[in-house]
């Protein structure tokens, strides 16, 4: 991969992980599954490349790890109205 295509595919993963934030804080479920399989792909991408990339791979890791908080809030939020939902019911 050349230098051109590795900064594109490190814009594009930025872009992406900007668009899968505004998602999560949206609450927006149907936007946060498509851009999962699009990033799965950025992200075998990512780990094929070789070289040393930390410097740019720092700021992408970041995002990756402030929109996994993110996911991991909404899914716990998600459990917790599945199991008030089910006390409910069977109240």
């Amino acid at each position: 991969m050349t230098h051109s295509q590795t900064g594109t595919l490190f814009e594009s993963l930025d872009i992406l992980l900007e668009k899968e934030r505004h998602a999560l804080l949206a609450g927006d479920l149907g936007e946060i599954s498509s851009i999962l399989a699009e990033k799965e792909t950025f992200l075998d991408r990512l780990s094929a490349l070789k070289g040393p990339q930390t410097e740019t791979l720092a700021p992408l890791r970041d995002k990756v790890s402030r929109n996994q908080v993110l996911l991991d809030s909404a899914l716990q939020g998600i459990r917790e109205v599945a199991d008030r939902m089910n006390a409910l019911r069977q109240a």
